[in-house]
């Protein structure tokens, strides 16, 4: 089924309950990055004050200071730090973060009659090994709207984990404090003070804590979706994983199904493991949901925690091989329209046949019968077209290429602009069959004979083509389950009748 157009995706299994598959994918190592592994990604933070709502003046018209805490998630993509300490790196990435630095910016949205301190914080932080947590302070002057303080973290040690632990965030306390006696009513104030901090690109020139190695497997292209069954819920689908971490060094591994469609949302399903043993199963059916056209693999492997410096040497890396199952156990909604996968093209080879339609045909029988060896009941349309084009509704402006629409017709434009005409030869109720559980007891079976029109048996003097639709119900929208014995067939004869008087048949 990987990048294959002729694997069937479905097949039964020993029981003969059918399913679709995606086979083994190649193995792939999935490496650390000896370039990043120590790096810790730059963020942003802000925090917007109404200084009317925040400011307390005492009795005195000196003023409360106002007190924060601007907090930023770990960003793991590359590891999780315990400490360490930081390289003496600077100046900016190619993206244009700072590298080893804290910018602070305050903003006032109106000039403030007192000069304002803003202090920082930052509790993950000490200037050089063993010292003070890192301080430090910008002033907006009288009427001042806006100032900027770098604080340079080049050689700083990185604190707040342990050896037991890593650093779940980085914390920053602000305080804000009016310099004097503020002579206004805090209720009179209409200033907002928005305080934004900019964390650079950290470079860890040596840390305790853990790496990842990450990155995709090969991805898995469904070559054969089920095109026009989105309501459908898969149940049971699920994902084999082999993990081989053959150098040693790693204890966890994270990983990231996701569902591409082309036009539609993803979906994902994850998983984190230990790796004791080699295989691993888990659900994927929210994956699987939206019957994407290709399942993309994310891996992300954790280390053992350790030491690590600039130029450390990582084992080989992990290797992933992944095998992707659901079984046909369908919930079937109440109401689902289906069409057969491929178009039959029907062509008379024979001229003067193709004439005699044309001349001689005064009508045609169509017998039908339909054998219904499922759950489900509904109808079948059998339709005829001169174009392998059978919308299943109204395409209004998404027709495919070389197809128009004008005055609620089709037309298709080619050497000529050709009227698409799409006519039912036959509507036939199919009943239900009979089963005890998933057990089929008796087929539904039902005869019908139809009398076709003219205008739908004269495409058969030139190329046409044929399609059946369904349009199925799920009595009690309960679990289906789908095997290899389950089917619904179909078989028709078609008898043309002819004027004997105008009959050709000297060509």
């Amino acid at each position: 089924m990987l990048n294959t157009a002729t694997t069937n995706p479905i097949s039964a299994d020993t029981t003969g309950i059918l399913q679709y598959s995606l086979g083994d994918s190649t193995s792939a190592p999935i490496l650390v990055d000896a370039n990043t592994f120590r790096f810790v990604p730059g963020t942003d933070i802000d925090y917007t004050l109404d200084l009317r709502r925040s400011l307390k003046r005492n009795t005195d018209s000196t003023v409360n200071v106002v007190r924060y805490s601007l907090n930023n998630a770990w960003d793991d993509s590359n590891n999780r730090i315990s400490f360490g300490i930081l390289d003496n790196a600077t100046g900016t990435t190619a993206t244009g973060w700072p590298i080893n630095a804290l910018i602070l910016d305050a903003q006032l949205s109106d000039s403030f009659p007192n000069p304002l301190r803003i202090r920082i914080t930052a509790h993950n932080f000490n200037e050089n090994a063993g010292q003070a947590v890192i301080l430090d302070s910008l002033d907006l002057t009288m009427n001042s709207l806006a100032n900027s303080l770098t604080i340079d973290l080049r050689g700083d040690s990185l604190i707040g984990g342990s050896l037991s632990r890593e650093i779940d965030s980085l914390r920053f306390g602000i305080e804000v404090e009016v310099l004097g006696k503020l002579s206004v009513a805090p209720a009179r104030l209409n200033q907002i003070l928005t305080t934004a901090l900019r964390i650079g690109q950290l470079r860890m020139d040596s840390f305790y804590g853990r790496v990842f190695a990450k990155g995709e497997a090969p991805s898995g292209l469904i070559a054969n979706s089920l095109t026009g069954a989105s309501a459908i819920a898969f149940d049971s689908a699920r994902a084999e994983l082999k993990v081989n971490a053959s150098g040693g060094g790693f204890d966890s591994v994270y990983v990231c199904l996701s569902g591409r469609k082309v036009h539609g949302n993803p979906t994902m399903s994850d998983t984190s493991l230990a790796i004791a043993n080699a295989e691993f199963v888990f659900d994927i059916g929210q994956t699987l949901s939206n019957l994407p056209d290709t399942i993309r693999v994310f891996v992300k492997a954790m280390s053992l925690p350790g030491t690590f410096h600039q130029g450390s040497v990582f084992p080989a890396g992990v290797d992933i091989r992944y095998n992707i199952s659901a079984p046909l156990k369908f919930i079937i909604p109440a109401t689902l329209t289906a069409a057969s996968a491929k178009t039959t093209t029907y062509f008379i080879k024979d001229s003067t046949t193709r004439a005699n339609i044309i001349s001689a045909q005064q009508g045609a029988d169509l017998d039908m019968t339909v054998e219904n060896r499922t759950q489900l009941q509904g109808f079948l349309y059998f339709l005829i077209s001169n174009f392998n084009f059978f919308p299943f509704d109204s395409l209004s402006d998404n027709l495919p290429a070389g197809f128009v629409s004008f005055n609620d017709t089709i037309w298709h434009l080619g050497d000529d602009t050709t009227f698409v005409t799409i006519d039912t030869l036959a509507a036939l109720e199919f009943p239900a069959a009979q089963f005890s559980g998933n057990t089929l007891i008796a087929p539904g079976i039902k005869n019908q004979t139809f009398q076709t029109g003219y205008e739908a048996i004269s495409l058969l003097a030139d190329t046409c083509y044929f399609k059946p639709y369904f349009d199925l119900i799920n009595p009690d929208t309960s679990q289906t389950t789908i095997t290899a014995t389950q089917s619904i067939q179909v078989k028709g004869y078609l008898n043309l009748f002819f004027d004997a008087a105008v009959l050709n048949d000297s060509e």
